[in-house]
Parts: structure tokens; C-alpha cells; sequence
């Protein structure tokens, strides 16, 4: 699990949302996902991760590892991306001399 998540269960009868939409699968999930799961459940609906990283400074890693099996899955459409913009304050310090703060 990540982020104190339960393992997702895709092979659900009951289908509430135009979308299937995980948060933070892992590259393994989605191809699973992609080539065996949603076959067997001959699903039709795109799967985009409601959210798949977090992007705050540098921690924006691997996602490239994503896009080479978005691009070649069908139904794989993507996701989307928390704090995309660093959250720093830009402050000035006693020299007029520009810095980022932390901004939570």
C-alpha cells in the first residue's frame, strides 16, 4: 500500500463513475490493470489515476516509467499530478538577495 492505502480492487460488479480512477497505483498495478485485469472485466471505461505523484521541489521522479506504459496501453489516459508548483515563499533577506522559504 501507499500512502496508508488499502491494495485496490478493480473486480468490482458495481461500476458508480464514468472512470476508473486510483490513486497512486504502482507501474505494476496499471499494467495489470491494462492487459489482464480489465480485459478479463471486459472494461470499457479509461482509467486516470485521480492522482499518481507528488510534485513538490525535485520529487517529480519516474514519470516517465508511467507515460511508457500509458502510451502504449489501451485505456491507460493518464492522471493527475498533486502540488505541481513548490509552495515556496520568496522572501528578500537583509542584503536584497532573493531566497525561497518553506511555504508548507
Amino acid at each position: 500500500p501507499v500512502w496508508g492505502q488499502l491494495p485496490h480492487v478493480y473486480d468490482r460488479v458495481d461500476s458508480f463513475t464514468d472512470v476508473i480512477c486510483p490513486m497512486y497505483p504502482s507501474i505494476d498495478e496499471i499494467i495489470e490493470w491494462a492487459y489482464i485485469t480489465a480485459p478479463k472485466l471486459n472494461e470499457q471505461r479509461p482509467f486516470i489515476m485521480c492522482e499518481y505523484a507528488h510534485a513538490m521541489g525535485n520529487s517529480s521522479g519516474s514519470l516517465s516509467d508511467y507515460w511508457d506504459v500509458i502510451k502504449k496501453a489501451h485505456g491507460l489516459q493518464g492522471g493527475f499530478i498533486w502540488d505541481w508548483i513548490d509552495q515556496g515563499i520568496l522572501m528578500k533577506d537583509e542584503n536584497g538577495r532573493e531566497w525561497h522559504a518553506y511555504g508548507g
